[in-house]
């Protein structure tokens, strides 16, 4: 199993008629890794479900004042909201690859070598990667281009986590169902997301 060394391993194959997927600058990595991740979800979803997930990923930092947050951590939790697969790789220096992960809808994130990123990216992943320390960026990549909006899973699992995330306080629930101006349904979904936050694992 040969693992992916350079970004570009996802899409170049050898003896192929190689070609690039289109690309998409989600945010710079000087923001912070919880900003970068509500950065992402504003990019690649609806604008009431990103407020959702803005909400959790901001009400965790607060919780974790003080502590040190991941890039990785951070998009995982956000990967384990969604109804899509995303293929994350984090990119350290020199542009060589950390770590590559393919997040799936409802399921726990695993570890994938250049033949899983591939076939994932082949079958419409979209592939997130987090360069923090050369192009200090955080892009999208995919073959369509299209950028479709992302959806949030209806009904989360909720897998064992190591380090679960508290529940939201009703105080933060009645915020953000009033916002949305609908109260009951929103807090409803707030709950769900907030469990689908623990299909992630820190770094």
């Amino acid at each position: 199993m040969a693992p992916v060394v350079w970004l570009e391993n996802v899409w170049i194959r050898s003896g192929a008629d190689n070609r690039w997927p289109e690309s998409k600058l989600v945010a710079q990595t000087t923001l912070g890794p919880a900003e970068a991740a509500c950065a992402f979800a504003a990019a690649f979803l609806l604008e009431p479900d990103a407020h959702l997930v803005q909400d959790v990923v901001m009400q965790r930092k607060g919780e974790r004042k003080g502590q040190f947050l991941t890039f990785r951590a951070e998009f995982l939790r956000v990967a384990a909201m969604l109804d899509a697969c995303l293929l994350l790789l984090v990119v350290g220096q020199g542009g060589v690859v950390r770590s590559v992960e393919l997040c799936e809808s409802g399921a726990q994130a695993r570890v994938v070598d250049e033949a899983g990123a591939q076939g994932a990216l082949d079958a419409g992943a979209l592939v997130v990667a987090i360069d923090f320390e050369s192009s200090r960026t955080v892009k999208a990549y995919s073959w369509n281009g299209c950028w479709a909006p992302l959806k949030l899973l209806a009904n989360p699992e909720a897998p064992h986590s190591h380090l679960p995330t508290p529940p939201p306080a009703p105080a933060a629930l009645s915020v953000a169902a009033e916002a949305c101006g609908v109260r009951e349904q929103t807090a409803d979904r707030i709950a769900r997301a907030k469990r689908a936050t623990l299909n992630s694992e820190l770094w």
